[in-house]
């Protein structure tokens, strides 16, 4: 009885609005303090690899030097240093040098006092300079001849190297940089808001009630505008093919809409090379000077030399309309490098919410799945750059979301609702083929669904589409274009081996998938060339994933064993040509490799929802009314997560 009392009491306790506003100051405030390093006056980097092993190098008699980069005014920089003789009271010096001209630019001698064999120094700088990226050689040496000192590295498998006695080894030596600069505000500023509305979304669940797609534009909009500024442009993937194309639209060179680009020469502004689209490794504290950099520099109006687009030629233009227009905008306005990149990842974010919001708002089910996948970290990560990826992504939203509300609906359909489905496939196919077998899909609208003249034209098209497809295959495997295993040493192409080696190519994608299923899945949750890492996300975003679409069943489709079989189908032959594709056409793949290289997971983004589709769930799950502000909740919190560790990783 009292252990009933004291529940009602929590539970009267928890739903009082002021205790839930606590609750959100509280992780607020536990946030920031646990980001200070980040969000205060004085941001620092500290240079040690936790993934790599630890050493002691001997000071004492030796100089030690090791190069750093820095993009702002340097305040201070401390080390550790450690006897085994236990307490000692030592002189060291340091100086510090710009790499490449030699300038001393700052030097001076603490002594190190230890009672328990280990000590801190630190060396304090009038403030370096500038927002330049500039390297530095930090030069340390013990004045005393006892007790031996040592300092801490890291060593082992680890590309950075340092001097000792003017001869260079593998190994960093470990130390921390103070800068007298902050990170911009705003970053703190828009994080702290996609936080403080993601809570806001757990807690107060009856005071707002808002449609998933409603939670998606608010949650998109937010965590898109926080990637769109905190991400240095540049670091999506492919990034430099992206801005190439979209600065050729942007000069009025937007046809062929409908069909690929043969011209491979394209328009760029005349100082191109100001802009380095070079990925920035996590942890050297390198984004902060891209910024700067890009918000002192302008393009020029002047046409520059030609570049070539390489595979991005085959994209419709009307994937970069959106991106083009940001950039069109952005010289007419004056703007500069960061501003203008800014402008066209905004509007390329917009088109991205919009397609998703329509996709999640004619949904008739699984539209909190939608919500979802639609909020992915690497969904927004895309989103919220010029990668027309994003756009790619939500046609094929838009596209599934159509054929299942026409596969559901009670209204006589006709062929000409078709149309725009097939319009939205047929651009993402001019850009990745691979996603034609989702084309499929079409075929799980039930006859009974169209008007009589529909439903017999279907027929005859079904037809006609499955007797030409058979009729292909068999003139290719009779006039030898296509054979199930040749088995010849030596092949031209990767092309030519697969088309005359079907079977061991199949082999091949099985044992891919064995070897790196997990891999995949590990790559879903890494933004920007796969080197900024989410974490635990890594794990989690899977398992949330499926567990919203078991849970989130508002309705059946009611599908027969044939729908479940296209939709099958469209799902394992959408990823089979993905694999089968790079396997092909990407160059890290050697002829006849037994492994294909080069797939990532956000190729399977627009797939996630279709072996929902074909799942009914054998255990009855009570639905709970706030089941989709839950899933909107959480996805905003680990959107937050990703931009504190994006802040963390670039700067």
């Amino acid at each position: 009885m009292d252990n009933q009392l004291a529940e009602k009491k929590w539970t009267k306790l928890m739903n009082k609005p002021g205790f839930k506003w606590l609750a959100i100051m509280v992780i607020l405030g536990i946030t920031l303090l646990i980001n200070r390093s980040v969000f205060t006056s004085s941001n620092s980097i500290h240079y040690v690899n936790p993934k790599a092993e630890i050493d002691w190098d001997n000071l004492t008699g030796h100089t030690i030097e090791q190069h750093f980069y820095a993009n702002e005014a340097i305040r201070s920089v401390s080390l550790t240093v450690y006897s085994e003789e236990g307490e000692f009271e030592t002189p060291i010096s340091i100086k510090l040098f710009k790499t490449a001209s030699g300038e001393l630019i700052g030097q001076g001698t603490q002594v190190a006092r230890s009672i328990n064999q280990a000590a801190t120094v630190e060396y304090t700088f009038p403030d370096t300079e500038s927002f330049a990226l500039t390297e530095y050689n930090l030069k340390i040496e013990s004045e005393g001849t006892s007790p031996i000192l040592q300092v801490k590295t890291n060593v082992g498998n680890y590309d950075e190297t340092m001097s000792i006695d003017g001869t260079q080894v593998k190994g960093r030596l470990i130390f921390k940089v103070d800068y007298a600069n902050n990170l911009f505000f705003s970053f703190a500023l828009l994080t702290m808001i996609l936080l403080v509305v993601s809570l806001y979304i757990l807690f107060f669940q009856k005071q707002i009630f808002l449609k998933p797609e409603r939670y998606f534009l608010v949650l998109a909009l937010l965590s898109g505008l926080v990637m769109t500024f905190i991400v240095p442009s540049g670091q999506e993937p492919d990034s430099g093919d992206h801005i190439l194309r979209a600065f050729d639209v942007s000069y009025g060179n937007y046809r062929p809409l409908l069909s690929k680009v043969n011209d491979r020469s394209i328009q760029m502004p005349d100082n191109f090379e100001i802009f380095d689209d070079t990925i920035i490794e996590p942890h050297l504290n390198l984004g902060l000077s891209r910024v700067q950099s890009m918000l002192t520099d302008q393009f020029d109006s002047d046409f520059g030399k030609n570049y070539d687009y390489r595979y991005k030629k085959q994209y419709s233009t009307l994937v970069y309309l959106p991106q083009g227009l940001g950039l069109y905008l952005g010289r007419v306005w004056g703007l500069n490098e960061f501003n203008m990149l800014s402008l066209a990842r905004l509007l390329n974010l917009f088109t991205y919410i919009g397609l998703t919001y329509l996709s999640i708002k004619i949904m008739p089910i699984y539209k909190t799945f939608m919500l979802a996948v639609g909020l992915l970290p690497m969904s927004i990560y895309q989103a919220s750059s010029i990668s027309a990826d994003a756009i790619i992504n939500g046609f094929l939203f838009l596209f599934i979301a159509m054929i299942i509300q026409l596969s559901l609906q009670v209204k006589k359909i006709s062929l000409i609702q078709l149309i725009l489905p097939s319009f939205l496939l047929y651009i993402v196919y001019l850009a990745k083929p691979a996603y034609l077998p989702v084309a499929l899909l079409i075929f799980i609208i039930p006859l009974a669904n169209y008007h009589k003249l529909s439903a017999r034209i279907m027929r005859i098209l079904i037809f006609l589409g499955f007797s030409v497809s058979v009729a292909g295959l068999l003139f290719a495997f009779v006039s030898g274009r296509l054979m199930l295993a040749e088995g010849n040493p030596v092949y031209p192409d990767q092309l030519t081996f697969v088309l005359h080696n079907l079977i061991p190519t199949v082999r091949i994608f099985l044992h891919t998938l064995s070897q790196n299923a997990v891999q995949y899945l590990v790559w879903l949750n890494t933004l920007g060339w796969l080197t900024y890492s989410l974490g635990f996300l890594v794990f989690a975003i899977p398992i949330f994933l499926v567990w919203v679409g078991l849970v989130d069943h508002d309705e059946s489709m009611q599908l027969n064993l044939l729908q479940k079989l296209l939709i099958l189908l469209a799902l394992g032959g959408t990823v089979a040509a993905i694999f089968i594709g790079l396997y092909i056409y990407d160059d890290v793949n050697e002829i006849g490799g037994s492994l294909m290289l080069g797939v990532q997971g956000r190729y399977f983004i627009p797939l996630f929802i279709l072996p929902f589709l074909v799942i009914k769930s054998p255990v009855q799950i009570t639905k709970d009314p706030f089941f989709t502000h839950r899933v909107a909740g959480f996805s905003g919190l680990a959107l937050t997560y990703s931009a504190l560790t994006l802040i963390r990783m670039i700067y």
